[in-house]
């Protein structure tokens, strides 16, 4: 069988606060440019020990046309 890690976002407290989230609640990130994608259901991963950054899969990298590390996003609170 095949683990697939679940997309989500890391952020510091300071992170949660600007963006307006908090630790656990789930999230839409619209991710790309060219052709942008929107990812649903994004955990937010709150910590000071974390930077921000967006964590997705090969496949969802791909269906954005994302590449090298540098993702132009987007979040888009739920509710």
């Amino acid at each position: 069988s095949v683990i697939v890690a679940k997309a989500h976002v890391h952020m510091t407290e300071e992170d949660g606060r600007r963006y307006g989230v908090t630790h656990g609640q789930r999230v839409s990130i619209r991710l790309g440019q060219d052709r942008p994608v929107t990812l649903n259901d994004v955990i937010v991963r709150i910590s000071p020990d974390y930077r921000l950054a967006v964590h997705i899969d090969y496949d969802e990298a791909n269906a954005a046309r994302l590449s090298g590390g540098h993702i132009v996003g987007r979040l888009l609170k739920n509710g």
